[in-house]
Protein backbone atom coordinates (compact mmCIF):
# COMPACT_ATOMS: atom_id res chain seq x y z
CA UNK A 1 0.00 0.00 0.00
CA UNK A 2 1.37 3.40 -1.01
CA UNK A 3 0.52 6.60 0.86
CA UNK A 4 1.45 10.23 0.20
CA UNK A 5 1.86 12.91 2.86
CA UNK A 6 3.00 16.54 2.95
CA UNK A 7 5.31 18.17 5.50
CA UNK A 8 3.91 21.63 4.61
CA UNK A 9 0.34 20.94 3.42
CA UNK A 10 -0.63 24.63 3.67
CA UNK A 11 1.20 25.28 0.40
CA UNK A 12 -0.86 22.78 -1.57
CA UNK A 13 -3.33 25.51 -2.58
CA UNK A 14 -0.68 26.78 -5.00
CA UNK A 15 -1.81 23.97 -7.30
CA UNK A 16 -4.71 26.24 -8.27
CA UNK A 17 -2.12 28.35 -10.08
CA UNK A 18 -2.00 25.59 -12.72
CA UNK A 19 -5.36 26.80 -14.04
CA UNK A 20 -4.01 30.35 -14.16
CA UNK A 21 -1.00 29.13 -16.14
CA UNK A 22 -3.29 27.52 -18.75
CA UNK A 23 -5.31 30.73 -19.12
CA UNK A 24 -2.17 32.89 -19.32
CA UNK A 25 -0.66 30.55 -21.91
CA UNK A 26 -3.60 30.84 -24.30
CA UNK A 27 -3.92 34.60 -23.78
CA UNK A 28 -0.25 34.99 -24.66
CA UNK A 29 -0.65 32.65 -27.61
CA UNK A 30 -3.65 34.63 -28.89
CA UNK A 31 -1.70 37.85 -28.59
CA UNK A 32 1.24 36.38 -30.52
CA UNK A 33 -1.11 35.11 -33.21
CA UNK A 34 -2.67 38.55 -33.56
CA UNK A 35 0.73 40.13 -34.11
CA UNK A 36 1.60 37.49 -36.69
CA UNK A 37 -1.63 38.09 -38.61
CA UNK A 38 -1.08 41.84 -38.49
CA UNK A 39 2.31 41.73 -40.18
CA UNK A 40 2.02 38.66 -42.40
CA UNK A 41 2.03 39.12 -46.21
CA UNK A 42 -0.78 36.71 -47.00
CA UNK A 43 -0.75 37.42 -50.69
CA UNK A 44 2.87 36.37 -51.03
CA UNK A 45 2.43 33.39 -48.75
CA UNK A 46 -0.60 32.15 -50.64
CA UNK A 47 1.41 32.00 -53.90
CA UNK A 48 4.08 29.66 -52.47
CA UNK A 49 2.39 27.56 -49.82
CA UNK A 50 -0.79 26.63 -48.09
CA UNK A 51 -2.20 29.04 -45.51
CA UNK A 52 -0.15 29.10 -42.29
CA UNK A 53 -1.44 27.91 -38.95
CA UNK A 54 0.39 29.03 -35.84
CA UNK A 55 1.40 26.22 -33.40
CA UNK A 56 -0.63 25.90 -30.23
CA UNK A 57 2.54 25.16 -28.19
CA UNK A 58 0.72 22.30 -26.43
CA UNK A 59 3.92 20.44 -25.54
CA UNK A 60 5.39 23.60 -24.05
CA UNK A 61 2.24 24.10 -21.98
CA UNK A 62 2.41 20.53 -20.66
CA UNK A 63 6.06 20.96 -19.70
CA UNK A 64 5.31 24.17 -17.82
CA UNK A 65 2.35 22.59 -16.02
CA UNK A 66 4.53 19.71 -14.86
CA UNK A 67 7.30 22.12 -13.86
CA UNK A 68 4.95 24.25 -11.77
CA UNK A 69 3.35 21.17 -10.19
CA UNK A 70 6.80 19.78 -9.30
CA UNK A 71 7.73 23.09 -7.66
CA UNK A 72 4.53 23.10 -5.61
CA UNK A 73 4.98 19.49 -4.47
CA UNK A 74 8.63 20.17 -3.59
CA UNK A 75 7.61 23.16 -1.44
CA UNK A 76 4.95 21.08 0.33
CA UNK A 77 7.54 18.42 1.22
CA UNK A 78 5.89 15.52 -0.57
CA UNK A 79 6.71 12.11 0.92
CA UNK A 80 5.76 8.63 -0.22
CA UNK A 81 5.23 5.80 2.26
CA UNK A 82 5.27 2.14 1.22
CA UNK A 83 5.77 -1.32 2.68
CA UNK A 84 8.56 -3.67 1.64
CA UNK A 85 10.54 -6.55 3.08
CA UNK A 86 13.19 -5.36 5.49
CA UNK A 87 14.87 -6.02 8.80
CA UNK A 88 14.59 -4.23 12.11
CA UNK A 89 17.40 -6.40 13.53
CA UNK A 90 21.09 -5.45 13.74
CA UNK A 91 23.62 -8.30 13.63
CA UNK A 92 27.22 -8.95 14.58
CA UNK A 93 28.93 -12.10 13.32
CA UNK A 94 31.70 -13.28 15.67
CA UNK A 95 33.99 -15.89 14.07
CA UNK A 96 36.50 -18.03 15.97
CA UNK A 97 39.91 -17.69 14.31
CA UNK A 98 41.97 -19.81 16.71
CA UNK A 99 44.44 -22.38 15.34
CA UNK A 100 42.02 -25.31 15.74
CA UNK A 101 39.77 -23.71 13.09
CA UNK A 102 42.36 -24.85 10.48
CA UNK A 103 41.18 -28.46 10.88
CA UNK A 104 39.88 -29.96 7.62
CA UNK A 105 37.05 -32.15 8.89
CA UNK A 106 34.82 -29.53 7.23
CA UNK A 107 36.28 -28.72 3.82
CA UNK A 108 38.22 -26.72 2.88
CA UNK A 109 38.73 -26.11 6.61
CA UNK A 110 36.57 -25.02 9.53
CA UNK A 111 37.42 -21.34 9.25
CA UNK A 112 36.87 -21.09 5.51
CA UNK A 113 33.62 -23.06 5.77
CA UNK A 114 32.46 -20.73 8.55
CA UNK A 115 33.38 -17.68 6.44
CA UNK A 116 31.53 -19.05 3.41
CA UNK A 117 28.41 -19.72 5.47
CA UNK A 118 28.61 -16.25 7.02
CA UNK A 119 28.93 -14.67 3.57
CA UNK A 120 25.88 -16.57 2.31
CA UNK A 121 23.99 -15.45 5.41
CA UNK A 122 24.63 -11.74 4.93
CA UNK A 123 23.48 -11.81 1.31
CA UNK A 124 20.28 -13.61 2.38
CA UNK A 125 19.49 -10.71 4.70
CA UNK A 126 17.33 -7.76 3.62
CA UNK A 127 19.36 -4.97 2.03
CA UNK A 128 18.79 -2.60 4.94
CA UNK A 129 20.00 -5.03 7.64
CA UNK A 130 23.02 -3.73 9.55
CA UNK A 131 25.85 -6.25 10.06
CA UNK A 132 29.15 -6.02 11.93
CA UNK A 133 32.02 -8.53 12.05
CA UNK A 134 34.31 -9.62 14.91
CA UNK A 135 37.05 -12.27 14.90
CA UNK A 136 38.43 -13.79 18.08
CA UNK A 137 40.97 -16.23 19.48
CA UNK A 138 42.89 -15.30 22.64
CA UNK A 139 41.60 -11.77 22.06
CA UNK A 140 38.95 -10.13 19.87
CA UNK A 141 39.31 -7.88 16.83
CA UNK A 142 36.66 -5.66 15.25
CA UNK A 143 36.76 -6.36 11.52
CA UNK A 144 33.76 -4.20 10.57
CA UNK A 145 31.39 -1.86 12.39
CA UNK A 146 27.69 -2.54 11.71
CA UNK A 147 26.85 -1.36 8.20
CA UNK A 148 24.23 -2.07 5.54
CA UNK A 149 26.78 -2.36 2.71
CA UNK A 150 27.03 -6.14 2.30
CA UNK A 151 30.07 -5.88 0.02
CA UNK A 152 32.06 -4.25 2.82
CA UNK A 153 30.83 -6.87 5.27
CA UNK A 154 31.89 -9.64 2.91
CA UNK A 155 35.35 -8.08 2.57
CA UNK A 156 35.64 -7.94 6.35
CA UNK A 157 34.77 -11.64 6.61
CA UNK A 158 37.30 -12.49 3.89
CA UNK A 159 40.04 -10.72 5.87
CA UNK A 160 39.70 -13.09 8.83
CA UNK A 161 42.72 -15.38 9.09
CA UNK A 162 43.93 -17.97 11.58
CA UNK A 163 45.25 -16.22 14.69
CA UNK A 164 48.10 -18.12 16.39
CA UNK A 165 47.42 -16.39 19.72
CA UNK A 166 46.78 -19.06 22.31
CA UNK A 167 43.37 -19.84 23.75
CA UNK A 168 39.78 -18.98 22.91
CA UNK A 169 38.15 -16.09 24.71
CA UNK A 170 34.44 -16.52 24.00
CA UNK A 171 33.52 -14.09 26.77
CA UNK A 172 35.55 -11.28 25.23
CA UNK A 173 34.04 -12.06 21.82
CA UNK A 174 30.54 -11.62 23.25
CA UNK A 175 31.42 -8.36 25.05
CA UNK A 176 33.21 -6.90 22.02
CA UNK A 177 30.33 -7.82 19.74
CA UNK A 178 27.79 -6.45 22.22
CA UNK A 179 29.65 -3.14 22.39
CA UNK A 180 29.03 -2.70 18.66
CA UNK A 181 25.29 -2.97 19.29
CA UNK A 182 24.57 -1.36 22.68
CA UNK A 183 23.83 2.10 21.27
CA UNK A 184 21.51 0.82 18.55
CA UNK A 185 17.75 0.95 18.98
CA UNK A 186 16.79 -2.01 16.78
CA UNK A 187 16.63 -5.58 18.16
CA UNK A 188 20.17 -6.94 18.41
CA UNK A 189 21.61 -10.37 17.60
CA UNK A 190 25.11 -11.83 17.86
CA UNK A 191 25.98 -14.95 15.86
CA UNK A 192 28.95 -16.63 17.51
CA UNK A 193 30.76 -19.42 15.62
CA UNK A 194 33.39 -21.48 17.44
CA UNK A 195 34.91 -24.95 17.60
CA UNK A 196 36.30 -24.68 21.13
CA UNK A 197 35.55 -23.59 24.65
CA UNK A 198 36.29 -20.40 26.52
CA UNK A 199 39.57 -21.03 28.33
CA UNK A 200 41.07 -17.54 28.73
CA UNK A 201 39.94 -13.99 29.42
CA UNK A 202 36.53 -12.76 30.57
CA UNK A 203 34.36 -15.10 32.63
CA UNK A 204 31.64 -16.51 30.42
CA UNK A 205 28.78 -15.77 32.83
CA UNK A 206 29.86 -12.15 33.09
CA UNK A 207 29.71 -11.85 29.29
CA UNK A 208 26.28 -13.50 29.21
CA UNK A 209 24.97 -11.10 31.84
CA UNK A 210 26.33 -8.16 29.85
CA UNK A 211 24.48 -9.33 26.74
CA UNK A 212 21.28 -9.84 28.75
CA UNK A 213 21.51 -6.37 30.32
CA UNK A 214 21.60 -4.88 26.83
CA UNK A 215 18.79 -7.08 25.43
CA UNK A 216 21.13 -8.82 22.99
CA UNK A 217 20.44 -12.35 21.77
CA UNK A 218 23.53 -14.54 21.25
CA UNK A 219 23.02 -17.35 18.74
CA UNK A 220 25.80 -19.91 19.04
CA UNK A 221 27.06 -22.33 16.40
CA UNK A 222 29.49 -25.11 17.27
CA UNK A 223 31.52 -26.46 14.35
CA UNK A 224 33.58 -29.60 13.69
CA UNK A 225 34.27 -32.90 15.37
CA UNK A 226 35.95 -33.06 18.73
CA UNK A 227 37.95 -36.26 18.19
CA UNK A 228 41.54 -36.28 16.93
CA UNK A 229 42.06 -36.18 13.14
CA UNK A 230 45.63 -37.40 12.49
CA UNK A 231 47.99 -34.57 13.51
CA UNK A 232 45.51 -31.73 13.03
CA UNK A 233 44.71 -29.35 15.90
CA UNK A 234 42.09 -30.69 18.28
CA UNK A 235 39.32 -28.55 19.70
CA UNK A 236 37.41 -29.18 22.88
CA UNK A 237 33.92 -28.06 21.91
CA UNK A 238 31.95 -27.27 25.05
CA UNK A 239 28.38 -27.64 23.88
CA UNK A 240 27.04 -27.10 27.39
CA UNK A 241 28.47 -23.58 27.57
CA UNK A 242 27.31 -22.70 24.05
CA UNK A 243 23.83 -23.99 24.87
CA UNK A 244 23.81 -21.95 28.08
CA UNK A 245 24.84 -18.77 26.25
CA UNK A 246 22.01 -19.19 23.77
CA UNK A 247 19.39 -20.23 26.33
CA UNK A 248 20.12 -17.38 28.73
CA UNK A 249 19.90 -14.79 25.96
CA UNK A 250 16.70 -16.22 24.48
CA UNK A 251 18.44 -17.58 21.38
CA UNK A 252 19.39 -21.03 20.04
CA UNK A 253 22.47 -23.25 19.79
CA UNK A 254 23.26 -25.33 16.69
CA UNK A 255 26.01 -27.90 16.15
CA UNK A 256 27.28 -28.17 12.57
CA UNK A 257 29.41 -31.17 11.57
CA UNK A 258 29.28 -30.54 7.80
CA UNK A 259 29.31 -27.55 5.48
CA UNK A 260 25.63 -28.14 4.66
CA UNK A 261 24.71 -28.15 8.34
CA UNK A 262 26.73 -24.98 8.81
CA UNK A 263 24.74 -23.28 6.04
CA UNK A 264 21.44 -24.45 7.55
CA UNK A 265 22.41 -23.27 11.04
CA UNK A 266 21.70 -19.69 9.98
CA UNK A 267 18.18 -20.50 8.81
CA UNK A 268 16.29 -19.59 11.94
CA UNK A 269 18.32 -16.46 12.69
CA UNK A 270 17.22 -14.27 9.79
CA UNK A 271 14.25 -12.09 10.66
CA UNK A 272 12.42 -10.56 7.72
CA UNK A 273 9.21 -8.55 7.98
CA UNK A 274 7.21 -5.94 6.13
CA UNK A 275 8.48 -2.53 7.12
CA UNK A 276 6.89 0.81 6.33
CA UNK A 277 9.47 2.98 4.59
CA UNK A 278 9.39 6.68 3.80
CA UNK A 279 11.01 8.50 0.88
CA UNK A 280 11.24 12.30 0.80
CA UNK A 281 10.69 13.37 -2.82
CA UNK A 282 11.84 16.99 -2.44
CA UNK A 283 15.27 16.49 -4.03
CA UNK A 284 13.83 14.33 -6.80
CA UNK A 285 11.19 16.94 -7.60
CA UNK A 286 13.73 19.77 -7.73
CA UNK A 287 15.87 17.72 -10.11
CA UNK A 288 12.74 17.16 -12.23
CA UNK A 289 12.15 20.93 -12.26
CA UNK A 290 15.66 21.42 -13.62
CA UNK A 291 15.15 18.85 -16.40
CA UNK A 292 11.73 20.21 -17.41
CA UNK A 293 12.97 23.80 -17.41
CA UNK A 294 15.86 22.84 -19.67
CA UNK A 295 13.46 21.05 -22.06
CA UNK A 296 11.18 24.11 -22.09
CA UNK A 297 14.15 26.36 -22.90
CA UNK A 298 15.24 24.01 -25.71
CA UNK A 299 11.76 24.04 -27.28
CA UNK A 300 11.51 27.81 -26.95
CA UNK A 301 14.74 28.22 -28.91
CA UNK A 302 14.05 25.58 -31.58
CA UNK A 303 10.56 24.34 -32.41
CA UNK A 304 8.71 27.37 -31.03
CA UNK A 305 11.29 30.01 -31.85
CA UNK A 306 9.80 33.23 -33.22
CA UNK A 307 11.59 35.21 -35.91
CA UNK A 308 11.41 38.96 -35.20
Amino acid sequence: MIEFTFNQPRYIFFLFSLAGLVVLHYITLQYARGRALQFANFAAIARVTTPITLPRNTLQLVLRLFTLAAIVFAVTGLQVHYESEGSRVDYVIAVDSSSSMSATDILPNRLDAAKQAATKFIFDLPKDAMVGVVSFAGTSFIQQLPIADKELVRDAIDRIQINPAGGTDVGDAIVTSANLLVTRTAPKRIILITDGQSNVGIALQRAIDYAKENQIQVYTIGVGRTEHISAEPISDLNEDSLTAIAAQTNATYTWANTKEELDKSYGGIIRVENIKKTVDLTTTLLFLVFILSFADWALLNTVYRRIP
